[in-house]
Parts: structure tokens; C-alpha cells; sequence
């Protein structure tokens, strides 16, 4: 269950830090940040600065196996 549950928290999670850091955002600024590629993007991203998957090329990679 918590594998299931998990994107659904990240979501939330990302929408209150939006929230933290601009008092007073619209539904609408929120809306239009969080979409599917923004998502994507930032856990690509995330992966990426945590050293747990690098890119070469137009290729991603895992850093440990």
C-alpha cells in the first residue's frame, strides 16, 4: 500500500512546499505548475542531485546497482 500511495504523497507534498513558499498562490498558479511533465521533471531532477541516476548523453543511467 504505501508503494501505491507514495506519488500520491509526493503530490501533496510538493503542492504544500508551493504553498509554504508563496503565501497566497492561486489554484490556478498551482494547477499550471503541477502537471505531468513538471512532475516528471522534478523527480528526474531529484534523482539526479541525489546522486542516485546520472545522465549521458540523451540516456539515463543508475549510478549503484
Amino acid at each position: 500500500m504505501t508503494i501505491i500511495q507514495a506519488p500520491i504523497s509526493s503530490i501533496q507534498l510538493t503542492i504544500l512546499r508551493m504553498i509554504y513558499l508563496n503565501p497566497g498562490i492561486s489554484k490556478k498558479k498551482i494547477q499550471k505548475k503541477i502537471n505531468s511533465g513538471n512532475i516528471f521533471e522534478e523527480r528526474i531532477r531529484r534523482l539526479q542531485n541525489t546522486n542516485i541516476i546520472y545522465k549521458k548523453k540523451s540516456s539515463f543511467f543508475l549510478k549503484n546497482k
